[in-house]
């Protein structure tokens, strides 16, 4: 009698095990595509941060979605010092490069550099920490100009972000100068 009470529940329990199962080959991809450096990178990361970007022969497709190629030999070189843009339609992977770029993601094939050096051999937290993005819709808090910018300026070992900070974070998203052009401008 007791085997037919719970028989219903036994394909529930079966599709929690194989789900429970991905999750944790997912968890387990994750912590192997984890960098190679420590917390405290040397000052020569940081400088090798400051190369060209490149894109070699990268191939993606999500995971959820692998019959479809986000990505399929996508080859260039942001160049140190120069503005490169990504320009396409919806849908195209300009997101995607982004994503894989701060290690969201491995390529199916093919290699990301940063001065020559595999994004794998970045410390990922510090180098996510390192890369600003702007999306395609900036998320703005209903808030003032300056806890907006404080949001951004923030970081984990410091809590307290100073005026000066924040305009010079202003000035360095040349947003300054529109900023002080605005009828009756609040930083507070």
């Amino acid at each position: 009698m007791f085997l037919f009470t719970i028989m219903p529940y036994l394909q529930s329990v079966g599709e929690a095990l194989a789900a429970a199962s991905e999750i944790w080959q997912i968890i387990d991809e994750v912590s192997e595509n984890k960098s190679k450096t420590s917390e405290s990178d040397t000052e020569e990361t940081i400088k090798n941060l400051l190369g060209d970007i490149e894109f070699d022969n990268v191939h993606f497709s999500y995971p959820t979605r692998s019959e479809i190629k986000a990505l399929s030999g996508l080859s260039f070189t942001a160049l140190k010092g120069e503005t490169t843009a990504l320009v396409g339609n919806s849908g195209c992977g300009k997101s995607t490069c982004f994503q894989l770029l701060l290690g969201f993601y491995q390529p199916t094939l093919g290699a990301i550099r940063i001065n020559r050096r595999s994004i794998d051999q970045y410390n990922l937290k510090w180098l996510r920490q390192s890369i600003g993005i702007v999306g395609q819709e900036p998320i703005l808090f209903a808030t003032t100009i300056f806890e907006n910018i404080k949001y951004g300026c923030k970081d984990d070992k410091k809590n307290d972000v100073t005026m000066n900070e924040i305009v010079e974070a202003a000035k360095k998203a040349n947003a300054h100068e529109f900023i002080m052009q605005l009828p009756n401008v609040t930083w507070f």
